[in-house]
């Protein structure tokens, strides 16, 4: 399952957003999210090191274990960290990149991101857009089909909006590729603010 959630004020709206019709390999269902895990549950531990880009360890400059690149910079607001993509030409595909280990024995992961829009123009086709793209992949890095839907954020995210999706692992896969994107827009930023993998029951 897959859910949308912008918060404002004290009040939250729940959105569904248009699903890629290229990028196909799993259902989404939109909705609240009613499964309330018990009080004494312990968190979920991401997969994703320094996925609200607060460490800057090895460079003062950057954050841990992302990648720089023309058209992405590392922006701080109201004392916490984010990056921000921004097109630098139309009909470009500018993203964020990481490679994700899956455990062993991991069947569902749960990826979560915190995102934010301005200024977006899509492109050419209606799905050309602010979007997160995912690929399986195992031990060779050859890709392991099938990939999980892709996320299409919202263009008129003003706010810090949530999106939330679960996916099947599956046999073989090793890796999950993350690429948080501007996919081919004409113009606009993407803000990201924090992304985390968990693991999850099927």
């Amino acid at each position: 399952m897959r859910t949308y959630l912008k918060f404002q004020s004290r009040n939250a709206c729940f959105l569904a957003i248009f699903l890629s019709p290229i990028i196909s390999g799993g259902i989404a269902l939109y909705g609240e999210d009613t499964n309330t895990p018990p009080a004494n549950a312990a968190p979920a531990v991401s997969l994703v090191s320094n996925g609200d880009f607060s460490t800057a360890s090895n460079d003062p400059s950057w954050p841990d274990n992302w990648s720089k690149g023309a058209g992405i910079s590392w922006e701080t607001e109201n004392g916490k960290h984010f990056l921000r993509l921004t097109a630098q030409k139309p009909d470009q595909h500018l993203m964020a990149y990481r490679e994700i280990a899956i455990p062993p024995g991991v069947k569902s992961l749960v990826i979560t991101i915190r995102y934010r829009t301005a200024g977006i123009v899509t492109g050419t086709e209606k799905w050309y857009d602010a979007r997160a793209i995912f690929h399986f992949m195992d031990d060779a890095r050859k890709t392991v089909p099938t990939d999980p839907p892709p996320m299409s954020f919202r263009t008129d995210a003003s706010d810090w909006t949530v999106a939330t999706e679960q996916c099947v692992v599956p046999d073989g896969a090793t890796k999950l590729v993350l690429m948080p994107s501007l996919f081919k827009v004409q113009a606009g930023t993407l803000d990201l603010a924090e992304i985390t993998v968990t693991p999850a029951t099927p």
